[in-house]
């Protein structure tokens, strides 16, 4: 390399050095190449191009708009079982720039509620559903704008009556996550249920000599409420000392023996006292004379 090279590339270096002292002495402006956006705060600095040298510029998160969400059950205090009950969310952009996407995650307890439906405004989407929650999201909302949809269960035939139903949800903002205060609607029994009644309930085995012990069954009753039984024989009513109590599904589960019971025809009546349901289990003990 001749004494000319050298010379110029020392005035190179030379002139590097200035440009880059400029810079960071705020005497040169550097526009910096618009990139990718940029993710949140605290980032790994990005690589720029500026003003034909590479400067590293700091990655500013963009925040996310301040969103506020509210939830609005349909009925609003109480449902009846095997009807349909919907969850009203109203979200509303109060912050100066517009909300691009917002994740709405409603949490609901699959024991009480079947998950059918969403109805949404056509700019937002259901994106996911299981048996804990429903995932929507509520795109391109405007400053000042509320948006709202539903999401809608089926509430359970066994539900039990006086259980409350507890939603809640999820969902973005400046804080990165934020909840709504939890809201419940109380369980009542269906109009179309009806009162009192008779039915069958099973019997296992229904048949058997002296000191056999019977298991009676049945899911037709309120649940929670309490069982009163009698046996009927051939030729009397005999109050017995069982009482049980229906399940969260109106279930009973009775066990009888018939210890010195005559052979012949027998059955148990379960009586609910409060739905007046009547469940009727039919047996036979067995015995000479009767196979």
């Amino acid at each position: 390399m001749n004494q000319t090279d050298h010379r110029t590339g020392r005035i190179g270096r030379v002139a590097l050095l200035v440009a880059l002292l400029a810079v960071l002495l705020g005497a040169l402006p550097v526009v910096a190449q618009e990139g990718p956006t940029a993710g949140p705060v605290g980032d790994e600095a990005l690589p720029q191009q500026g003003g034909g040298l590479v400067v590293f510029l700091p990655v500013v998160g963009r925040a996310r708009a301040n969103v506020q969400l509210t939830l609005r059950p349909v009925p609003l205090e109480r449902v009846q079982r095997a009807t349909v009950l919907s969850v009203e969310f109203r979200l509303t952009n109060v912050d100066q720039a517009a909300a691009s996407s917002t994740l709405i995650n409603l949490s609901y307890a699959s024991r009480l509620l079947i998950f059918t439906e969403t109805a949404l405004d056509p700019r937002d989407a259901q994106v996911s559903f299981d048996d804990t929650r429903v995932t929507v999201r509520v795109n391109n909302l405007a400053p000042g704008e509320t948006r709202t949809g539903r999401i809608n269960f089926f509430v359970r035939r066994d539900a039990p009556i006086g259980d409350r139903i507890p939603f809640y949800a999820t969902f973005q903002c400046p804080a990165r996550t934020c909840r709504t205060p939890l809201v419940q609607v109380e369980i009542i029994r269906n109009e179309e249920e009806g009162v009192g009644g008779t039915f069958s309930l099973s019997v296992s085995p229904d048949r058997g000599p002296p000191g056999t012990a019977h298991v009676f069954t049945g899911d037709f009753f309120s649940p929670g409420e309490e069982i009163v039984t009698w046996l009927n024989t051939e030729t009397d009513v005999v109050p017995l000392d069982i009482t049980t109590t229906a399940d969260g599904a109106g279930r009973i589960r009775i066990v009888f023996g018939t210890g010195e019971l005559a052979p012949g025809f027998y059955s148990l009546v379960a009586h609910g006292e409060r739905s007046d349901i009547t469940g009727v289990g039919a047996f036979i003990v067995t015995g000479p004379g009767v196979p």
